[in-house]
């Protein structure tokens, strides 16, 4: 059973991985689908880079 921390994280990263696939739009060609696939990526590392950052300054806080 996971702790209250982690019921949270597990829901922020819920959170990012659901929004993401609403941010893609369908690929029509491979041109589209390069980008597309460009785009999904940044927005996934973007989001990443964001948790990491609320996540450092979470366990700060609770020190």
């Amino acid at each position: 059973m996971p702790s209250g921390k982690q019921k949270v994280i597990i829901v922020i990263l819920h959170a990012l991985v659901t929004d993401l696939p609403s941010m893609r739009k369908e690929p029509n060609n491979a041109p589209t689908e390069v980008l597309n696939t460009q785009k999904y990526t940044s927005i996934y590392e973007h989001k990443t880079k964001q948790f990491l950052k609320w996540r450092t300054r979470y366990r700060e806080s609770i020190l």
